[in-house]
């Protein structure tokens, strides 16, 4: 299922997003709700000169595997370490500017060939909602770029996060 997994985002991840993705290795254990990704890069598009416009060394999820079959998930806790953001500006925008649009226009691509094969009369209702117990973000940098720094780039720090109970007092998110 590792496997699967990590190929299933190598392949289906990069034309979502327009850019080369990479990723180390996936972790999935269903029976205790744990997922996780390791050494995930999603490269900059075209024109752009630092390495990467997003890097995550680790992200890992839990969730109550009991409410997968109800209407609201619970997921115990998201866990990001040493995410790093690259904003690079360029004559005709950003790099994550970019990266937007190539997921707005595949999504908008994709709602509507979907919107045609669906069926009217279906009926289908709300979709599912989660709360999300803890979201953790560790380690966090933020690049900065322009053209005229070649690939180079002015890095900060950024303060940990560590949100709770998401969702919980607005039945679900």
């Amino acid at each position: 299922l590792d496997r699967v997994v990590a190929s299933a985002i190598r392949t289906y991840v990069p034309p979502i997003v327009g850019v080369n993705v990479q990723l180390d290795g996936a972790r999935i254990q269903p029976a205790e709700g744990l997922a996780s990704l390791h050494g995930l890069v999603l490269g900059n598009p075209e024109g752009f000169q630092t390495p990467h416009a997003f890097a995550v060394q680790h992200i890992r999820m839990q969730l109550d595997v009991a409410t997968l079959t109800q209407n609201l998930i619970v997921v115990r806790e998201i866990r990001i370490e040493q995410p790093e953001v690259t904003y690079e500006y360029a004559s005709g925008g950003s790099n994550l500017q970019v990266i937007q649009r190539q997921v707005e226009a595949y999504i908008a691509a994709a709602s509507s060939s979907a919107s045609h094969a669906k069926d009217p009369a279906d009926g289908q209702g709300p979709g599912k909602k989660l709360t999300i117990d803890h979201f953790i973000v560790q380690g966090a940098r933020a690049h900065v770029s322009a053209n005229v720094l070649k690939g180079r780039a002015v890095s900060v720090p950024l303060a940990d996060i560590h949100l709770v109970d998401m969702g919980k007092n607005t039945n679900g998110i």
